[in-house]
């Protein structure tokens, strides 16, 4: 969560929920930015801290005059508020992008959270309203189609070289945190001229998060088919698009792409080292070959050297089995709370802290072993009861387990 970077719409923060609301104690709710422009992503969060048994679930609202794409939730780290009982924070996110100028309302929403009974109840989560800005006119280029950026545009082709009546694969990629499905697919009939014939794919918009915003990707895949030899130019694909930093209007241009058209037989006849050129690499001739092959004979050689100085000085550590570490299984125990590897991976941080206590290896003794061969109460005592709870398939009391085994392993 960033909070610097949220404007707070609303904060409920009474202890008292923790029970009469499903363990919920804390509720902040925050948009990235407050006055938009039109079809700027705004990011709408929802950040519940909550007991672990709550397991709250996020109801989102229906917001007209918004595109709205759902992003991943995310889950923090444990955390030990004001008591020995665990809590997490749990962030919801939507991206909206306002398809109208104005004030737009954005409802109120709810969570449905979990009780210590195991029984749902409904948190409200209150709205708030948004102004969302006109883009200005002035500066407006020609062919402006509503794009918000900023935007990133490449182009390639999957060859540099192809006989006459063969197709050509070319992929045009737009990327950005803006509203790139709006882009309209590039005439690259216009752009190389008409001696080619166009046959398009089906356009495609992958999403993905980073940095908690929505980036998305919208491909575009053509095969074209030259009706004449030589040499052809696939000039920049430009698209205007509005850049929200800087208020204007700015082009996003991918760099021009050539390739050959060969008549039939006549294909360049390439040696089995030479490298087909794509978009933006480098030929690779036989000038080129002897001095790049010395280099990485040179390369092997020296790794090979490295490679067995490391083996000689490190092979016995190397071959040992590395010493279980108890805070690592302990960590690796709390995030599997509620699983059924939770009370193996306890009893197995437990032994480790034995093995460091005692310099032994406990891994395949029982409790009762355990309890002849050594004088440590504390662990014997949680042992019993992961077994107990083990027998009973009952895990009421993991959070108390987790609390002790966290003790022992901090004495």
């Amino acid at each position: 969560m960033r909070p610097a970077a949220l404007l707070l719409l609303a904060c409920l923060a009474q202890p008292a929920l923790a029970t009469a609301q499903g363990g919920i104690l804390e509720v902040r709710t925050g948009l990235d930015r407050s006055r938009p422009w039109l079809h700027q992503q705004v990011v709408l969060e929802v950040a519940v801290t909550h007991r672990l048994y709550a397991r709250p679930r996020w109801q989102p609202p229906v917001c007209e005059g918004f595109w709205v794409e759902r992003m991943p939730s995310e889950g923090g780290s444990l955390l030990h508020p004001g008591g020995r009982e665990s809590a997490r924070t749990t962030v919801f996110r939507r991206a909206l992008f306002p398809t109208r100028v104005g004030v737009l309302e954005i409802p109120a929403s709810s969570l449905l959270v979990k009780t210590r009974d195991d029984e749902e109840v409904e948190v409200e989560v209150p709205g708030t309203r948004i102004e969302v800005r006109a883009l200005p006119d002035a500066g407006r280029p020609e062919g402006f189609s509503g794009l918000v950026g900023p935007l990133e545009v490449r182009l390639a082709v999957d060859d540099d070289e192809v006989a006459l009546g063969r197709g050509i694969r070319v992929e045009v990629d737009v990327y950005g945190a803006g509203n790139v499905w709006d882009v309209k697919p590039p005439d690259l009939a216009a752009r190389i001229g008409r001696e080619v014939e166009v046959f398009a794919e089906r356009a495609r918009t992958l999403t993905n998060t980073r940095k908690g915003r929505m980036m998305a990707r919208r491909i575009f895949r053509f095969d074209i088919v030259s009706r004449e030899s030589g040499r052809h130019t696939i000039a920049p694909i430009e698209i205007p698009y509005f850049d929200p930093v800087r208020g204007r209007y700015a082009t996003a241009a991918s760099e021009p792409v050539e390739f050959v058209v060969a008549a039939r037989g006549e294909l360049s006849r390439r040696a089995p080292w030479e490298v087909r050129q794509r978009a933006g690499e480098v030929v690779l001739n036989r000038g080129l070959l002897l001095p790049v092959l010395v280099i990485v004979v040179g390369l092997l050689a020296l790794c090979a050297w490295a490679l067995s100085r490391w083996w000689r000085g490190e092979q016995r550590a190397w071959q040992r089995e590395p010493e279980p570490d108890p805070d690592v299984l302990l960590r690796r125990a709390e995030r599997a709370l509620g699983s059924d590897e939770f009370l193996a991976l306890l009893a197995a941080a437990v032994k480790a802290g034995i093995r460091a206590r005692h310099a032994f290896d406990p891994s395949a003794m029982t409790t009762s072993e355990l309890a002849q061969r050594i004088d440590d109460g504390e662990a014997l005592r949680i042992l019993r009861a992961v077994d107990a709870a083990r027998f009973a398939r009952d895990e009421s009391d993991a959070t108390e387990l987790l609390v002790s085994t966290r003790r022992y392993l901090d004495c």
